[in-house]
């Protein structure tokens, strides 16, 4: 994953949209400010349970953030922005 010129607020957003089997929306809690240039080598897979088998590519998203980055992922809980649709329906033409 390569990422030029961007925020903490996007990276938490791009974590949440493309690790959907993290279960959770992940929030910026980092306080960093500014934009920043990355490469993040991890798999969009979630862990396994067999060490041999995480061996054989890249690390998980926990252990590539932290290792890579230096930023770790913790649970917790926060209040998020959500939208529900209620229901939608096909524009009619008059």
């Amino acid at each position: 994953m390569v990422m030029r010129g961007v925020t903490m607020a996007v990276v938490a957003n791009m974590l949440s949209a493309s690790f959907s089997n993290l279960g959770r929306p992940v929030v910026d809690r980092t306080s960093l400010e500014g934009e920043f240039d990355f490469d993040l080598e991890t798999t969009f897979a979630p862990a396994s349970a067999n060490p041999a088998a995480a061996d054989a590519g890249p690390p998980s998203v926990f252990v590539a953030l932290q290792e890579q980055l230096g930023l770790k992922l913790e649970p917790t809980r926060t209040t998020v922005k959500v939208l529900v649709v209620e229901s939608a329906e096909h524009p009619t033409i008059d």
